[in-house]
């Protein structure tokens, strides 16, 4: 691996981590008694639409709503298996009936 294929993957490592606390700040915004059905399937909306492109990103390293693949992510194995791994904590997003916080440290 090049410098700019490690400078890609910690790239990528940012953008799935801003995208997965953005996820999870709009799931707990709405957890408890904000929690309304059209409040669960706007999360659930925004957890479908980036797990779904981190899943096209893991398989063939294209992003989503894009039809050519991007050279960076189709050729790197590192960016994929961040891609694949990031899926698994979209399911800590969804909003539940007990208020949650991103930080869950008592103050």
């Amino acid at each position: 691996m090049t410098v700019n294929d490690y400078f890609d993957t910690c790239r990528f490592l940012l953008a799935s981590v801003a995208g997965y606390s953005v996820c999870r700040a709009v799931g707990d915004f709405f957890s408890g008694p904000k929690l309304t059905m059209k409040a669960f399937i706007l999360c659930f909306a925004v957890m479908l639409i980036w797990g779904a492109s981190q899943l096209k990103i893991s398989n063939t390293g294209t992003p989503l709503f894009f039809n050519a693949p991007w050279e960076c992510l189709q050729s790197n194995e590192l960016i994929k298996g961040i891609a694949f791994i990031s899926i698994f904590f979209q399911g800590s997003c969804l909003p539940g009936t007990q208020k949650r916080r991103l930080f869950p440290f008592k103050r």
